[in-house]
């Protein structure tokens, strides 16, 4: 994804996943341009929510934004995170300490925070790299593992300036998640 400097790229079962990258969800489903601002070519991306990643299938959904925010959807509806977060740690939340994760907590503790919506285990954790970048792994219900990063200039949209930073981040992500590598792709 290349617009406003921020990028990523996704994969499902082990498979590179560029259509969700720059991706739009709107009512008539999940469109995408990637390397490209959904705005200036997705009529769609007007009404629709936008992500630099767009993780999962099906009713749970994460959504990767910039460097830190993660969003999390079941059936459409944004979950707050400190609702579904499995462990809390001191520093997670500012506002109302009800519904406004904090992830400079996680990233500080250096360890990856993780979520439970309908059956979905969602695993997050921020790391400063080069910049600060967040890593993602999704396994729906049904075995599907989705996995994703997002972050300053890097991403399908930067791949001919900054591809082999990209790619570290891949290797990155297969560091922290080695076990998506190695769990077989469920049959369609």
């Amino acid at each position: 994804m290349g617009y406003g400097n921020y990028g990523g790229r996704a994969w499902c079962c082990g498979r590179r996943e560029d259509n969700r990258c720059d991706a739009v969800l709107a009512h008539g489903g999940i469109t995408s341009s990637p390397g490209i601002y959904p705005g200036f070519v997705l009529p769609e991306a007007q009404r629709g929510r936008k992500f630099h990643v767009l993780l999962g299938e099906g009713e749970v959904l994460v959504g990767l934004y910039g460097q830190t925010s993660v969003t999390i959807l079941h059936k459409g509806a944004e979950v707050p995170l400190l609702r579904c977060v499995k462990e809390r740690i001191d520093g997670d939340a500012y506002g109302d300490g009800e519904n406004d994760f904090d992830s400079d907590a996680w990233r500080e503790a250096e360890r990856p925070a993780e979520f439970e919506v309908a059956g979905c285990r969602i695993h997050v954790r921020w790391v400063r790299e080069d910049n600060y970048v967040m890593y993602v792994r999704l396994e729906q219900a049904d075995g599907a593992v989705w996995t994703g990063w997002s972050g300053f200039e890097i991403g399908a949209g930067f791949d001919d300036t900054a591809g082999d930073r990209s790619d570290r981040h891949d290797e990155t992500m297969e560091r922290i998640f080695d076990e998506i590598w190695d769990d077989p792709a469920p049959s369609a």
